[in-house]
């Protein structure tokens, strides 16, 4: 398992307005490239991208995406099935003011899904799953990563809370 807290990340407002995007007042769905990109046209998304929009939006949870709908940008292919790679979700302190608990309802919500996924694969204990969130505290984003077995996925929820 590799959890990997940092004591900062970019500045998401400002890298935003690089890219004439405003913050949204909800959870931003990020593209894996955000950082380095140098126009949205260059987004990368991650192979699971689909997937959480679409649990975020079955459970009614505030989501934003850096493209419209119609929009369609590349993903970065997955190279198995047993390995989950999320998208980059941001929570601005926005969010977390008017939304409390959403950290850990979003990851909670991605937890059960792949629980239930691998409830009856024998091969689940070689499941992966890749996540970085980034929060707002006090103006500055701290960043948290996971990357490790599903079983595990739950206690990094309880850390980044």
């Amino acid at each position: 398992m590799k959890l990997v807290c940092t004591e900062a990340y970019i500045d998401v407002g400002r890298r935003a307005g690089e890219l004439g995007l405003s913050i949204p007042d909800a959870v931003w769905i990020l593209p894996s490239n955000f950082e380095s990109m140098a126009s949205t046209g260059e987004a990368m998304y991650a192979a699971d991208y689909d997937l959480v929009v679409k649990l975020l939006r079955c459970a009614g949870l505030p989501y934003s995406l850096l493209k419209s709908a119609s929009d369609t940008h590349p993903k970065l292919i997955q190279q198995s099935c047993e390995f989950a790679a999320l998208p980059l979700l941001v929570f601005t302190e926005y969010v977390l003011e008017s939304n409390p608990g959403i950290v850990s309802k979003t990851l909670g919500i991605l937890l059960d899904h792949f629980r239930s996924k691998s409830r009856n694969d024998p091969g689940k204990d070689h499941h992966i799953v890749r996540c970085r969130i980034v929060k707002e505290e006090g103006g500055r984003y701290v960043s948290a990563e996971y990357e490790g077995p599903i079983e595990g996925f739950g206690d990094f929820i309880g850390k980044v809370e």
